[in-house]
């Protein structure tokens, strides 16, 4: 229970992602228009609910968040006949409208909700609060509803703190802290919300590259908070001490470790630690745990272990490589390898029907050597002589380019050419002839878009994943 706090307590509301998250799902809504990092149901509006109010809301709920909107505006009706000022009823009703882009019922309820409670004017900005990683609500409405709690009640910290927390979510560091450091200037409803905007404030620090004054906010912070708002605290001290090259974390790391052992995000910094500490055998296995783990299958390996590999030989060893290409199998049998001289296989792919396409490819010296175009799918029944195209390797040329400047051009099946760059490592477990299992430390190259991962080996430059919208391919077996 504690690793389950703790995972939902390093991404609240107010700890905002570095990263910008995929846009929501209707189906997955938040459940109310009340800020909060668990899904909770605002108060509804008597102080002791009518029994029957009560589980006719319970079933809205359920309704919602199901997605089952039509029934849920029919539980609406039965509850604001008994109770048209509803708190619930309303702000359901409202969510409804917005994931339906109807934002002019959406204003109408929030407007009825200011109207029948008007000492809450922040009703409005913390709606936009609430759905602040929804992407498919238009960042411009949000701050139009922020700013309508300003009109009403400028003296106010939230909209202001909200305002910052829209920018941030959208990578506009600089404009977020100084909607931040108005917020600090206003009134707040308690000292404990005042203090945790320092959490949002030091990520946009650290997230433009001011790490010390990132660490100096989180110092500022961690005496006044207590339990999981004080691991939160600690989390960001050390993975910017880390950063920072200050290895002396321990007293933090352990304190953590008591909480939640088995978080893949704690586990991670316990490996760089050992890993800074120079005990890199500690650091490879926590790293491995942590690649094991379920949220920690991208996690880079390769600066904590030496044991993995990154090289395949296909001159004497290796005549067979086995892919998974957007779930159909694909082999390629080498018949010869001369890289980059001249390469040939017979690439054969089994469709969903158990029908066989086998097609005869061969590459001559002119497309391994400088060819910026691949090609993944032959369709022809006929033997193919790629003399521009490569397919499955990447050209010479190409491997130079990222080896030099970690940049190169590359055109993917019949599109046109991008520039990618060297985004990490990854590591791919492939099967080796005895079934055994294996970690392939592979370079990724990025167009901002499309990812591709190769062999780090001027001899033997093999593809081997590609992930795009219509291509998802990864080695699965070498024979």
């Amino acid at each position: 229970m504690k690793s389950l706090l703790f995972i939902g307590l390093l991404i609240p509301f107010l700890a905002v992602s570095q990263v910008k998250p995929s846009p929501a799902k209707p189906a997955a809504k938040p459940s109310t228009t009340k800020p909060s990092t668990a899904v909770k149901k605002p108060a509804t509006s008597q102080a002791k609910p009518n029994p029957i109010v009560k589980k006719l809301t319970e079933q809205a709920y359920t309704e919602y968040k199901a997605s089952k909107d039509e029934d849920c505006e029919k539980t609406i009706k039965q509850i604001l006949a008994i109770e048209p000022k509803n708190k619930d009823a309303h702000s359901l009703r409202a969510n409804i409208a917005m994931f339906n882009q109807d934002y002019e019922t959406m204003w109408d309820n929030l407007n009825l909700l200011y109207e029948y409670y008007p000492k809450e004017p922040e009703v409005y900005s913390q709606f936009a609060l609430a759905h602040i990683n929804y992407f498919e609500f238009p960042d411009s409405i949000k701050g139009i509803l922020c700013r309508k709690t300003i009109r009403l009640a400028g003296n106010i910290s939230e909209p202001y703190a909200t305002m910052g927390m829209i920018a941030a979510v959208s990578g506009y560091y600089q404009e977020a802290l100084s909607y931040f450091n108005i917020s600090l200037k206003k009134q707040w409803k308690d000292s404990l919300s005042k203090t945790m905007i320092l959490l949002p404030y030091a990520r946009c620090l650290y997230a433009m590259g001011e790490i010390e004054k990132a660490l100096e906010t989180v110092n500022k912070m961690i005496p006044k908070v207590k339990g999981t708002d004080k691991y939160s605290a600690l989390f960001l001290r050390i993975r910017y001490q880390l950063d920072l090259g200050q290895i002396d974390v321990k007293t933090d790391l352990d304190t953590l470790n008591a909480i939640s052992i088995d978080n893949v995000e704690i586990l991670k910094l316990n490996a760089e630690y050992w890993g800074k500490n120079n005990q890199k055998d500690t650091a490879c296995k926590i790293a491995k745990i942590v690649k094991s783990s379920e949220g920690g299958e991208n996690f880079d390996i390769s600066p904590y272990c030496d044991d993995l590999v990154t090289k395949i030989d296909l001159q004497s060893k290796y005549k067979k490589l086995i892919y998974d290409l957007s779930g159909l199998e694909t082999v390629l049998d080498l018949n010869t390898f001369n890289y980059p001289n001249s390469l040939g296989y017979l690439w054969t792919q089994t469709d969903d029907k158990e029908v066989e396409t086998k097609v005869n490819v061969k590459m001559t010296r002119f497309a391994l050597d400088s060819s910026l175009f691949q090609s993944y799918f032959f369709n022809q029944k006929q033997d193919i002589i790629l003399d521009n195209t490569s397919a499955y390797w990447l050209s010479k040329q190409q491997f130079n380019d990222l080896r030099t400047t970690e940049n190169t051009k590359l055109g993917l099946s019949n599109s046109s050419l991008n520039s990618y760059r060297i985004v990490g490592h990854q590591q791919l477990e492939v099967f080796d002839e005895n079934d055994n299992q294996f970690l392939l430390d592979v370079v990724l190259i990025s167009d901002g878009r499309n990812a591709i991962g190769y062999l780090n080996d001027e001899n033997n430059p093999l593809i081997v994943k590609v992930l795009t919208d219509n291509i998802n391919l990864t080695l699965i077996s070498i024979k």
